[in-house]
């Protein structure tokens, strides 16, 4: 009967969480790719993102999560004149799909590397484009051989999706609190959401090892 009145809001909460980590990793995954080419590119380029990537991984992470929401907070206000607020959701999956992506690229280059040169130059020989060969050749590979790491930066996004409760995404932890606002027992609701979490991050855990299960054969 405690839980009555508090758990439907703890499930709205995580339901939130998991959405959240989802859109992250997809966006984070993009931005790892992208950061990964701009490393191997020409020397300004690679410069640049790797400055970028160095800035994410040296500061915290709500420390991001701050600048992406109070920093497109101000742009769109100057944009349209008038005060407006960024989206909690948006700017928390920009945010930590960065911080995914930051990681992420490190991970995907050093996969790259394992790749032997002689499949991207037997491929140009035949005359396949480099859409053609990133897609069907690369690719495949390179996801296969960061897939461990990429798993273990899920279980990391899941946790540091907690951060977003802090400009107002009324996610797992924002409702945690609430209701352990109201109703003066921090410890009991604190503690199941530990457990939620636990719950939550073993289910990523095994969808991750059902994942690197049916690939762990396919090359």
């Amino acid at each position: 009967m405690f839980f009555n009145g508090f758990v439907g809001q703890l499930i709205a909460g995580a339901k939130i969480t998991i959405w959240i980590t989802i859109f992250s990793i997809g966006v984070g995954i993009l931005v790892g790719l992208l950061f990964m080419v701009g490393e191997m590119s020409k020397k300004i380029l690679c410069n640049s993102i790797t400055l970028v990537t160095a800035f994410i991984r040296g500061v915290p992470e709500l420390l991001v999560i701050f600048i992406i929401y109070f920093g497109g907070t101000i742009l769109l206000s100057r944009v349209f004149g008038t005060y407006r607020e960024v989206n909690g959701f948006i700017s928390g999956v920009i945010a930590l799909g960065i911080i995914y992506g930051s990681y992420a690229s490190q991970i995907l280059r050093g996969a790259f590397l394992m790749i032997q040169k002689g499949q991207i130059e037997s491929s140009k020989a035949l005359g396949l484009s480099k859409f053609i060969i990133f897609r069907d050749i690369l690719f495949p590979q390179i996801f296969r051989y960061a897939f461990p790491g990429l798993s273990n930066l899920c279980l990391v996004t899941l946790k540091d999706s907690s951060l977003v409760s802090l400009i107002g995404l009324q996610d797992l932890m924002f409702n945690t609190q609430l209701a352990a606002d109201a109703s003066y027992k921090p410890f009991t609701f604190y503690s199941l959401s530990a457990l939620i979490y636990l719950f939550l991050t073993s289910l990523f855990e095994v969808s991750c090892k059902i994942i690197a299960g049916r690939n762990k054969y396919e090359f």
